[in-house]
């Protein structure tokens, strides 16, 4: 019976209670809560920075898989290189310096 006329005194508190702990279940449940929001806008910035520098290497290896091929089967390319990079001169070629 004192069961009984405690909850009837206090229905109106119990019910808030309740309704207040299942919106709070439901903000976190729906990611409402500002420290989820802020972790995955952490998690999406460093994503968006891994992705970039993976497509740099990607890049990169494509065009060093490029000059490999090209130095090894490409006898102009390699004549451009011994030239330009080497400095590298055949029989004959005169030198002019500016």
């Amino acid at each position: 019976m004192k069961y009984i006329l405690y909850l009837h005194r206090h229905k109106k508190k119990i019910i808030f209670i309740l309704c207040f702990l299942s919106l709070y279940i439901l903000k976190l449940f729906f990611d409402f809560h500002t420290f989820n929001k802020t972790y995955r806008l952490g998690l999406k910035n460093r994503y968006e920075v891994l992705s970039h520098d993976r497509h740099q290497k990607e890049s990169l290896l494509k065009k060093y898989t490029y000059e490999k091929k090209a130095l090894v089967s490409d006898t102009f390319y390699q004549e451009k290189v011994a030239r330009e990079e080497l400095f590298l001169l055949k029989k004959g070629d005169v030198v002019f310096r500016i």
